[in-house]
C-alpha cells in the first residue's frame, strides 16, 4: 500500500516533521488502520505522532459539519493533548487536498488550503510558495 503514497509526500512529510510542523492525515476513507500501517512503514520514527481522522466513527466533533473541517478539528484536539504548548490557528493550518470542494469549504472557514491537482502535482510547491 505504501506504493500508493504520492512521491512528494514521501519527501515532504519528513521535512515538515523535522521542521517541527504538526502533521495530520484527514480523509473520508474508512481505512484508518491501513493508513496507519502505511505511515508506520514509511515513517517509523514519527508515524505514531501523526493523528489520522477518517470515516471510521472513532471520533466526533461538535459544530464543524462540512468538508474536512471536523476531521481537522479532531486531529488538532489530539495534537493539543500531546503537545499542549503548540499554537494552531486557522491561519497556521494548511489543508492539502485533491478535492476542490474540501478546498472551498476550508477557505470559506478561513483555513489556508491548497488544491493538489493529481495531474499536476509538481505545481504544489509553487502554490505553497505563493502562500508565504
Amino acid at each position: 500500500m505504501s506504493s500508493f503514497v504520492r512521491p512528494m509526500f514521501r519527501h515532504l512529510i519528513p521535512l515538515a516533521h523535522q521542521a517541527g510542523i504538526q502533521i495530520a492525515v484527514v480523509t473520508f476513507s474508512p481505512q484508518v488502520k491501513t493508513i496507519s500501517q502505511v505511515l508506520e512503514h514509511l515513517f517509523p520514527n514519527f508515524a505514531s505522532s501523526i493523528p489520522i481522522r477518517g470515516h471510521d466513527r472513532s471520533w466526533a466533533v461538535e459544530g464543524c459539519l462540512h468538508g474536512k473541517q471536523p476531521h481537522m478539528a479532531s486531529a488538532i484536539e489530539e495534537i493539543y493533548s500531546n503537545v499542549p504548548d503548540v499554537e494552531i490557528t486557522r491561519n497556521s493550518t494548511l489543508l492539502v487536498d485533491d478535492d476542490d470542494n474540501n478546498i472551498d469549504v476550508a477557505l470559506n472557514e478561513g483555513v489556508r488550503a491548497i488544491w493538489l491537482d493529481p495531474n499536476h502535482a509538481d505545481d504544489f510547491f509553487d502554490d505553497v510558495r505563493q502562500l508565504m
